[in-house]
């Protein structure tokens, strides 16, 4: 009897410890844990030529630097976190988190990218700007471990090739 007790008892005991690491593993959501502060961030940037005209079809993309063992940068961009200028020379990438977006300070950059070469004006070199260089401002305060809603500007000057 004791026997059929304690096979009972670890049955039902793995059962729990398996169903709770099941429940671990569902990532259909990204929760904040506790003692994990976090934001939300607006990146707002405005792209001229160097006589101050608006240019379209620039690309700004959200990028991190990282440092290779043998000691070259690169950038490795993140899918999805892009934005075109539109005819206004503006462009805006909204929705970014602190949560799912990794952006380290001092290492994070918008990189400004001509992708239509010729049209809209000629065609402009590459420019990154770093998060840490842009005009920042709190636009929703925060509680908790909610830091609140930030915008970050910019204008950037493109010199042509």
């Amino acid at each position: 009897m004791k026997k059929q007790w304690l096979k009972a008892y670890n049955l039902l005991l793995g059962s729990m410890v398996a169903s709770l690491g099941f429940e671990a593993c569902d990532n259909t959501e990204t929760a904040v844990e506790y003692g994990m502060p976090y934001a939300e961030y607006q990146i707002i940037g405005t792209v001229t030529d160097e006589d101050g005209q608006p240019v379209e079809g620039i690309k700004g993309r959200l990028g991190v630097e990282a440092t290779d063992s043998d000691g070259t940068t690169s950038l490795h961009f993140e899918m999805g976190d892009s934005a075109l200028t539109d005819s206004e020379g503006r462009f805006v990438m909204d929705g970014l988190s602190s949560m799912t977006h990794m952006m380290p300070s001092g290492k994070t950059v918008v990189e400004l990218k001509d992708e239509d070469g010729e049209a809209n004006g000629g065609h402009f070199g590459t420019e990154q700007i770093r998060l840490d260089d842009m005009e920042k401002t709190q636009v929703q305060k925060g509680s908790k471990w909610y830091e609140g809603k930030f915008e970050l500007r910019f204008v950037r000057k493109l010199k042509r090739q």
